[in-house]
């Protein structure tokens, strides 16, 4: 028996996030105590992977090849590698070690924090382009851009990660791409058609997607193709478009020059899209730029604001006014109204769950999906119920802990994430989400209702 899970030599401590081929996890070097990224890969050995392989290989290739600032340092690999766990059984597994990116995702990042403004748009934008461009020129295409795939130092330098969709530029004779891959929302057109496309062409058409995303907040559509109202509208150039994202906007939100840069990303063909020399000498993409300084301190400035009314909550809530404890059939609910607002899925005593410490390394990376909070957890897990009872929802809680894992399913997708709560200094509870599979676009509305119910809550303490 042991303590920890190990990696070969390194110790795991929890879990970063998984996706369809890997899990990924915070490792710890016992004797140097570095901690890392481990891409551990899923059923890796044994018959019928021939198509996982060969999306390692290019990542492990491609990666290898690449040396740049802004692209995520590949340590080392090991395709036979012993993972074993607390109970001493082992596997075999194959892992990529590369560098931590504390501060997380782009996505993250823009959907807890606000929309970028236009300076840093533009500091990011630049970073995404040089590298983009040094990719380029070392004949390697990315082709899966997109929010998620760009992660932050700790410095908050951009980082492009995940390369597991790249290949050669140069793969086939005349210099043209056939297989259709990426991710629906940041295909360029030729690839939802099926056409032959050129790999460096499609990472620029993402780049525009991401930059529009980053200034705004929201995509520019959701799939550039023909019968997206949407896309429809950009690729005609027609004013409308523009109207529709102005909404809740002010009147000079969006600038002639960056309206003409995304007109020249996005068109439908190809070649009327701006090749990366005419993108980096816009007009746009030319204008004042935000020091790292400057984004630092601004992002430390949101976070200390959520901590603070979360504080607030805190010293408030022995001040006799919260909300009271209801008893029915054996399940214990806190209402205002007193009222039972759980539709029998949580079949446990809540006052009968333990509330663990929060572990240790747990923000070795910047959580996004996190909310710090000054109410008790068993009101806590009524704000979650409330927020839950108008959706198609299943909701499994464990036996002993405050841990949640919970299913949706939207008009588009089934959204699958677990919430857990942990105590923290100064009587102070932080409540964790971490999404297993479904639309991040998805999960942030429904995360924000949930923070918006909490904070509401707290108001009123």
């Amino acid at each position: 028996m042991s303590n920890f899970k190990r990696l070969d030599q390194y110790i795991v401590l929890h879990s970063l996030g998984k996706g369809a081929t890997a899990h990924v996890k915070a490792v710890e070097d016992p004797t140097t105590h570095q901690i890392y990224a481990a891409k551990i890969m899923k059923s890796y050995h044994g018959s019928g992977n021939e198509e996982l392989k060969e999306t390692i290989q290019n990542e492990m290739e491609n990666l290898n090849s690449l040396a740049h600032p802004n692209i995520v340092n590949l340590i080392c690999v090991n395709e036979s590698g012993t993972y074993a766990k607390r109970n001493g059984q082992t596997k075999r597994v194959m892992y990529m070690l590369m560098e931590l990116c504390p501060n997380g995702e782009l996505f993250d990042v823009l959907y807890r924090t606000g929309k970028f403004s236009e300076e840093i748009t533009r500091f990011y934008f630049h970073q995404l382009i040089e590298t983009l461009e040094a990719v380029h020129n070392q004949g390697i295409t990315h082709r899966d851009i997109k929010p998620e795939n760009i992660l932050f130092d700790r410095d908050f330098n951009l980082k492009i990660s995940d390369f597991g969709f790249s290949t050669l530029i140069d793969k086939y004779a005349d210099g043209m791409l056939y297989t259709q891959l990426g991710t629906q929302g940041y295909m360029a057109p030729e690839i939802h058609q099926n056409l032959p496309y050129r790999g460096e062409i499609v990472d620029l058409f993402a780049a525009g997607i991401v930059l529009f995303i980053m200034y705004t907040q929201n995509p520019p559509f959701t799939k550039a193709v023909p019968n997206d109202p949407f896309y429809r509208l950009l690729s005609k150039k027609d004013d409308k478009f523009w109207v529709y994202h102005s909404r809740n906007k002010t009147s000079d939100f969006f600038t002639q020059d960056f309206k003409n840069l995304i007109f020249s990303m996005l068109a439908l063909q190809p070649n009327d899209r701006l090749p990366i020399s005419h993108i980096k000498a816009h007009p746009w993409y030319n204008g004042p730029v935000a020091t790292t300084d400057e984004i630092v301190s601004e992002l430390r400035k949101r976070k200390e604001k959520i901590i603070q009314a979360a504080q607030k909550a805190a010293k408030a809530k022995n001040l006799g006014n919260r909300p009271g404890a209801i008893n029915n059939g054996g399940r214990v609910y806190r209402c205002e109204s007193g009222e039972p607002e759980l539709a029998g899925q949580l079949s446990l005593q809540i006052e009968d769950l333990v509330v663990e410490p929060l572990p240790e390394h747990f923000n070795t990376v910047n959580r996004f999906y996190q909310i710090i909070s000054g109410i008790d957890p068993q009101d806590i897990v009524t704000i979650l119920a409330r927020s839950f009872q108008n959706l198609d929802t299943e909701w499994n809680p464990s036996h002993d802990k405050y841990e949640f894992e919970v299913t949706i399913r939207t008009e588009v997708d089934t959204l699958n994430f677990v919430i857990s709560i942990y105590s923290m200094e100064d009587e102070l509870n932080l409540i964790s989400f971490k999404l297993n599979n479904g639309s991040k676009f998805e999960f942030m509305s429904i995360f924000k209702t949930i923070e918006d119910n909490i904070f509401s809550a707290q108001e009123s303490y």
